[in-house]
């Protein structure tokens, strides 16, 4: 079984619980390794690291790996946005397109109501061209941000359960989202996460990606991991083992998980 995960918040950015209080629980779970993802410092954005507490993130991860290293091996990650203006170094990096455009209300897991008036304001109310868009922008991930694994790829659609804004098995928008997996994948060679995070806050029936998606990658000869986007404790481990049967049931016999400071493949 997968006994990690590598998206993980605290209160150095959004997340509720401090970095020790999640390293004890990893402990208490049974993981054998966790990785700190704090949104990296984003000049509009309200819920990103602020540079200034950049060292003593790093410093604190540090310690912890000390303190605990007879238990659990833990690493110093960041998730970066497109539009980011970090450009510490990491053991490895989440990129993650959240913004539309370089400013804040242009959110794309912002309130419901800032995501239908983003789409009206500068998609012409073309849900279809907003999601066009969205994943053109993923396709800048690895050269803006020099990331390691793609985070959420298609939060999209997470105000979408039962296809309220827009159909996901449309041909254009699998054509949109098929396009960029295929580019990340053979271009970069990133590695795609399922993710349960939209899911544990209610936003979500269903974890990222969807079906078709994952049958993608899958067929593109990608690689995945199980993350959950924790910004609790209580997360850390949610649906990792229906994450696993998902992916199990799409083709997939291995994740990648962080061992050694490399990554490495792991039987589902």
């Amino acid at each position: 079984m997968i006994k990690s995960n590598y998206h993980v918040h605290s209160t150095y950015c959004d997340g509720k619980n401090t970095l020790e209080e999640n390293v004890l629980e990893a402990i208490k779970l049974g993981f054998t390794s966790l990785g700190f993802s704090s949104h990296s410092h984003t000049t509009f954005s309200n819920y990103s690291m602020s540079l200034s507490k950049h060292n003593e993130y790093v410093n604190e991860i540090y310690n912890l790996k000390k303190k605990y290293e007879d238990k659990i091996e833990i690493y110093t990650g960041i998730e970066k946005d497109l539009f980011t203006d970090d450009t510490f170094g990491y053991d490895y990096i989440i990129g993650s397109v959240h913004y539309t455009h370089p400013k804040s209300e242009c959110e794309v897991d912002g309130y419901k109501e800032d995501v239908i008036k983003n789409v009206n304001e500068n998609f012409d109310g073309d849900y279809l061209k907003y999601a066009k868009h969205y994943y053109e922008l993923t396709t800048y991930l690895p050269l803006k941000t020099k990331c390691d694994i793609i985070g959420h790829f298609d939060i999209v659609t997470i105000h979408n359960d039962n296809n309220a804004y827009f159909d996901e098995n449309d041909k254009r928008y699998l054509d949109y989202a098929l396009t960029a997996a295929e580019y990340l994948i053979k271009n970069h060679n990133c590695i795609f996460e399922l993710n349960s995070g939209a899911v544990f806050r209610g936003y979500k029936k269903s974890i990222y990606p969807n079906i078709n998606i994952l049958k993608g990658i899958y067929d593109f000869g990608g690689r995945i991991m199980l993350n959950t986007d924790s910004h609790r404790i209580d997360a850390l481990s949610f649906m990792q083992s229906e994450m696993a049967s998902f992916a199990k049931e799409v083709g997939f016999k291995t994740a990648f998980e962080m061992h050694g400071g490399e990554f490495v493949e792991t039987k589902l």
